[in-house]
């Protein structure tokens, strides 16, 4: 789980920093900073992932009144042997040439390096503390070499830490987008849910109990459901079909015939039953978009205790609804806030207990008082 992330340099995070409860919610007005902080973390993830420095931090996501040429990012980490990481990334830009290179990368634990990338070389260090790494070697100056290292004996705390980052999944959930079809399986949902149907196929030929606790879940928010099936369609593709039974009449629905709510709520339990008992971290942005006040209570409950059970991830969401607010408030609630187009400020919300109101109220009482 995530124990604290720093920011600096990047869009409207200013020497930001957040230290998350294992359940937490981020809220805010628009272009307070949310978006930001998805954006910071997802591309954390695209670079821990083998992307360029460039790709997951263009030039443009330096902050618009700083001079600075360097981003740096932090990442303070439980792993899931109870280990303690530090991950230190700092990337440097060129604005002439819209070149972005690493300045430094390191993890380390307890103050211990166990990797470090100083832009022109890699030094791997062992997992027992010492001065000396192990073994040092050229390093390529745009990407990390964590995605090409591969695990041994002599690295197992990285590999914990690498474990760590493949389990990181941050969600920005289009409906319209998902595509009905498929002609591969993925072992990987997408931030967007587009590639659900090929995800959905690895889950239901690897994991049928998992996908019939998607389909349980799924009874009461599609009418007369019976079953959840891919249909075959030519030698490779395969199409998501809904069977239904309404009245004693049998029929089958396609992605496209379900409603935006309804394929948000299948994405929704998906998410829930086939990554959260395993997820390091899970971010929603705006997670009840499309989806009725009832149906995101109880979705929003069990992924709560999905992650609080496991006792290993980290839960975010990124919300304007005030059940989501109300609801995970009594774990954690950030606002963000910025002042005339300045740095985004971080305020913890804490509800008076005298006071009787929820925390959504409470936070409209602050806006108003602000303004």
């Amino acid at each position: 789980m995530i124990k604290r992330l720093y920011v600096d340099n990047y869009k409207c995070l200013v020497n930001f920093e957040i230290a998350p409860a294992q359940v937490a919610c981020l809220v805010g007005p628009n272009g307070g900073g949310k978006s930001a902080v998805f954006g910071a973390l997802q591309g954390l993830q695209g670079f821990l992932a083998g992307q360029l420095a460039a790709d997951a931090f263009p030039t443009w996501t330096r902050t618009r009144w700083d001079k600075r040429a360097s981003q740096r990012f932090e990442l303070d980490l439980r792993g899931f042997e109870g280990t303690l990481f530090h991950y230190e990334l700092v990337v440097r830009h060129d604005e002439s040439s819209r070149r972005a290179v690493v300045e430094r990368e390191a993890v380390s634990t307890n103050g211990a390096l166990l990797y470090e990338h100083t832009g022109e070389e890699i030094r791997l260090f062992a997992d027992e503390p010492t001065a000396t790494p192990r073994m040092v070697f050229p390093g390529d100056p745009r990407r990390s070499f964590l995605p090409l290292l591969q695990a041994s004996p002599e690295n197992k705390l990285l590999t914990a830490f690498k474990e760590w980052n493949a389990r990181m999944w941050l969600f920005a959930l289009r409906p319209s987008e998902i595509s009905p079809d498929s002609t591969v399986e993925s072992d990987m949902l997408s931030t967007d849910g587009k590639n659900f149907v090929s995800w959905y196929r690895t889950i239901l030929q690897e994991r049928p109990a998992t996908a019939s606790q998607i389909w349980q879940d799924l009874r009461p928010i599609v009418p007369g459901l019976q079953a959840i099936k891919l249909q075959k369609l030519g030698v490779d593709a395969r199409l998501l079909l809904l069977d239904c039974e309404i009245a004693g009449r049998s029929f089958s629905l396609a992605l496209g015939e379900l409603s935006d709510g309804q394929r948000i709520l299948l994405l929704h339990y998906a998410i829930l039953h086939a990554l959260a008992p395993a997820a390091s971290l899970i971010v929603f942005d705006e997670p009840d978009n499309f989806v009725a006040e009832e149906e995101i209570q109880p979705w929003l409950s069990q992924m709560r205790d999905a992650i609080v059970d496991a006792k290993r991830g980290t839960l975010i969401a990124i919300s304007h609804h005030h059940r989501v607010i109300d609801y995970l408030a009594a774990d954690q609630a950030w606002e963000l806030r910025r002042a005339e187009e300045g740095p985004t400020r971080l305020l913890n919300i804490r509800v008076p207990r005298d006071t009787g109101m929820t925390a959504s109220e409470f936070l409209r009482l602050e806006v108003s008082h602000a303004e």
